[in-house]
């Protein structure tokens, strides 16, 4: 994918499987410039990063929940069907 969020950062959430992403500027628009979001900026940070969710099951589970949180009302059919309306100016 060279542009926009890979499709597995859905499917992974939808199973309730944490998603450890490589940075993309997308994930800023969807879940926020500053939020804590499991995606690392540099190959380096990926190891760490896998190491503390696995040991902190509650703060994986508090991140699974507010990142399907955040997607499930950006996403929702409303808000989808205003998108493709906007973008096919029919709105």
């Amino acid at each position: 994918v060279l542009n926009g969020i890979h499709f597995r950062l859905f499917e992974a959430l939808g199973a309730g499987a944490l998603p450890v992403l490589e940075w993309q500027d997308d994930l800023a628009i969807i879940f926020g410039k500053n939020a804590a979001i499991p995606a690392a900026k540099s190959y380096h940070e990926l190891n760490e990063m896998a190491r503390y969710y696995i040991n902190h099951e509650n703060s994986r589970q508090d991140t699974v929940d507010w990142m399907k949180k955040v997607v499930a009302e950006k996403y929702s059919v409303e808000n989808n069907a205003q998108l493709i309306a906007h973008a096919l100016s029919l709105d």
